[in-house]
């Protein structure tokens, strides 16, 4: 071989991690959802779900709204990165569905740090093992891998946790 070659070799053997970890970035990039309500805000109960954008957390909310829209309750659909200006005195019941890389999402972190009421809010962390939870907070906490296969289950799973939130508040 070449001492040409070798050099570019050993030169780029240090590149294959960050290029390595650059596509694992694209393929999990998670997006921002656009905010939409169901039902009249005067229902009896009202539900608030705070996503990050994926193909699976998507498919997720849209489950979970379609299994929760004919009670009456107010559902309203947020970004998890507009979890600032939420007021949980306003919810009975909270869904945060958020994706970990390197640790729980920042905003719903910050979420949980300032909530009273942990025992109305479901976490939903997506992770690629499917089993990543938070030590930080004492709370009710789903984990899952994005995988479609498991989308119905666990719409199943956080809609019945969510109907037995709502009795409690009535």
């Amino acid at each position: 071989m070449k001492k040409s070659t070798k050099i570019v070799i050993i030169a780029a053997i240090p590149a294959v991690p960050i290029i390595a970890f650059g596509i694992y970035l694209l393929v999990n990039l998670q997006g921002v959802i656009e905010p939409f309500e169901i039902n009249s805000p005067d229902a009896i109960h009202k539900v608030l779900i705070a996503s990050q954008g994926s193909r699976f957390k998507n498919m997720l909310v849209s489950g979970l709204v379609e299994g929760i829209k004919g009670s009456p309750t107010y559902i309203r659909v947020i970004d998890v990165t507009s979890l600032s200006e939420v007021d949980e005195a306003d919810w009975n019941a909270v869904v945060l569905i958020h994706t970990t890389q390197g640790g729980m999402q920042p905003d719903a972190r910050r979420y949980l740090g300032r909530a009273k009421e942990l025992d109305k809010v479901t976490l939903v962390t997506t992770s690629g093992s499917g089993k990543w939870r938070t030590e930080e907070f004492d709370i009710d906490t789903l984990t899952s891998a994005s995988r479609k296969a498991e989308v119905g289950l666990l719409v199943n799973t956080i809609t019945h946790r969510l109907k037995a939130i709502l009795r409690k508040n009535i």
